[in-house]
Formats: C-alpha cells, structure tokens, sequence
C-alpha cells in the first residue's frame, strides 16, 4: 500500500508490519498518489500544483511539472503508462504524456 501526506512523504506500507517498510520525498505538500501499471513509477500530486514523478528502481524523483494553478487532487496512470490524468481544484483535468527513460 502507497500513502502520501502533508508532510511530503511517500510512504510504503506491509500490511503485516505497523511501521511504514519505505519513504520517498518530495519537495511539496503531497495529497494524492497512484503506481503506474508495471509498478516501476510512482506519481504523486501536491498542494503546490505540480505532478512529481519517482522511478522506483533508483528511489529518485524523474521530474516535476507544473500545469494546474490549484492543488493537485486525484490523479490516475492509463492502463498503457504512457499517460497520466490529474485533476485539481482549479477545476481542470491535464493529461501528460509519459515517456519511458
């Protein structure tokens, strides 16, 4: 299970284990986040607006991008990984494109 909080963190949770078992971090207040399909890539969406990217491979963040002018809160991969919809309180829907490195 992936969560994401406020507080910029990413955590990474074994339902067995109470203590989170992995953290990534972002450089904003974070409120939604999805895995992409082959589980490789996290998105995460935050309050200052931007979509932040991480391949789970080398625990990085890929990239940043801004696009919305109000905070980020739902996102969704395509079940093909080459896109990524976020929706945001400014009321409009972005559809990024996703290139594999």
């Amino acid at each position: 299970m992936i969560t994401c909080g406020l507080d910029g963190r990413i955590l990474f949770w074994d339902v067995d284990i109470a203590d989170p078992v992995g953290c990534l971090t972002a450089d904003g207040k974070l409120l939604c986040v999805a895995c992409s399909p082959s589980g490789r890539y996290i998105a995460a969406g935050g309050v200052d607006a931007c979509l932040y990217i991480f391949d789970l491979q080398t625990c990085e963040l890929l990239s940043r991008h801004a696009g919305h002018t109000g905070p980020l809160v739902r996102l969704a991969w395509s079940p093909d990984q080459k896109q990524i919809i976020t929706a945001a309180r400014d009321g409009c829907l972005c559809v990024w494109n996703f290139f594999e490195l």
